[in-house]
């Protein structure tokens, strides 16, 4: 998946990881996403959801450009996500999610 053609031009959502969610991330997984572009777009495409969701309505499942559904809980500005646990990105700390028009 390219993923400058997959998001340009198109409305998303993004559910973005605040900084304490990232400092938990140890140093040999920064170290393979920084040579494995593919798992890396898979994270990446995985925090995004074709669309803008309102935040009235962002409870519920989502199916995100990755293609794994994402279950929100929560409203406002206490939503809670994860994700399967099989997946590479497998789980997720609270966030509020941004939506946003994204151009690469």
């Amino acid at each position: 998946m390219d993923l400058v053609d997959t998001l340009n031009g198109d409305e998303f959502t993004v559910f973005a990881p605040v900084d304490d969610a990232f400092a938990q991330i140890d140093q040999e997984t920064i170290d393979t996403l920084s040579t494995d572009a593919d798992l890396l777009t898979q994270i990446l495409t995985y925090h995004v959801v074709p669309g803008q969701i309102e935040p009235a309505d962002i409870a519920g499942t989502h199916t995100t450009v990755e293609g794994t559904d994402l279950e929100v809980t929560g409203e406002g500005d206490e939503p809670w996500w994860t994700a399967p646990t099989s997946s590479a990105v497998a789980s997720r700390p609270p966030t509020p999610p941004s939506t946003s028009s994204m151009a690469c």
